[in-house]
């Protein structure tokens, strides 16, 4: 069977494959937005399905009390799997780092506050300039390096992180 016939379904870090003919054989039907009725060998379940909005690959699914989360990977995600690429998210941020000279204006973090991709992290002023600093990642704050109304050098430390 070769990769466009199947997927690679990684559930709570469990890798299984699923050919195309079993997911088409599966008995579900949506009796909701987010649930679904599932017959699978006799045995009837209703499932809650959560979306993750930032990647349609990424699922949560509840079903008898149980959280499980899933990971669905077509042929494409296989390959680049296999070359050795893996996406952006799977990349571990070391520290953030001033990207220019400035003066720091204000924090909007403390040590041990966990940070999602895109929130803002501190104010840096440069060249009559407010420059907002954002995670590019999913973090945990270790430290931070600097205060406010310190001067700062292109690739200087500002937050450790986790």
């Amino acid at each position: 069977m070769s990769r466009k016939d199947t997927y690679q379904v990684i559930v709570n870090d469990e890798e299984f494959t699923l050919s195309k003919e079993e997911y088409m054989a599966l008995d579900m039907v949506k009796t909701s937005k987010s649930e679904y009725h599932v017959i699978n060998n006799q045995f009837s379940k209703y499932v809650s399905v959560d979306a993750n909005a930032s990647n349609p690959k990424k699922l949560t699914v509840h079903m008898d009390g149980s959280k499980y989360n899933i990971l669905i990977k077509d042929e494409i995600d296989q390959v680049i799997d296999d070359m050795g690429f893996h996406s952006s998210s799977q990349t571990r941020i070391e520290n953030i780092i001033a990207p220019m000279p400035g003066l720091v204006l204000e924090l909007l973090v403390k040590e041990g506050d966990s940070v999602s991709k895109g929130d803002s992290l501190l104010i840096l002023g440069a060249m009559k300039m407010e420059n907002q600093i954002l995670s590019i990642g999913d973090i945990k704050v270790k430290g931070i390096k600097t205060k406010v109304g310190d001067s700062v050098e292109k690739g200087q430390v500002l937050i450790e992180v986790e």
